[in-house]
């Protein structure tokens, strides 16, 4: 089975799109979709599930990851993987790190 794509257009500016809100609110908050890449990836909806999957080392942030999402077929060019404290992952960016 294919994963469905991931419906990213919004009939309002403040609500998220029919099918994430649908998720959201009648399945586990947890599904697979497909981005415009290609790649398959989840789709979290909940707000625990989000938050648990924040503070969770097995996910990165570090867009030079090659599982990160991308949102186009294009690979990202050097100017987008340059490292900021935001996309960082432990030991770099952390309760741990170094101070400068």
């Amino acid at each position: 089975m294919t994963a469905p794509a991931l419906q990213t257009t919004r009939r309002c500016p403040y609500a998220p799109p029919e099918e994430q809100a649908r998720i959201r609110d009648t399945d586990s908050g947890i599904s697979q979709f497909t981005l415009p890449s290609g790649q398959v990836a989840w789709a979290l909806t909940r707000h625990d599930h989000i938050r648990a999957m924040l503070t969770d080392p097995r996910f990165s942030s570090d867009r030079r990851n090659p599982n990160y999402p991308r949102f186009t077929r294009e690979r990202p060019t050097s100017y987008f993987l340059r490292p900021s404290i935001i996309l960082m992952d432990p030991p770099e960016h952390g309760p741990n790190s170094a101070s400068p």
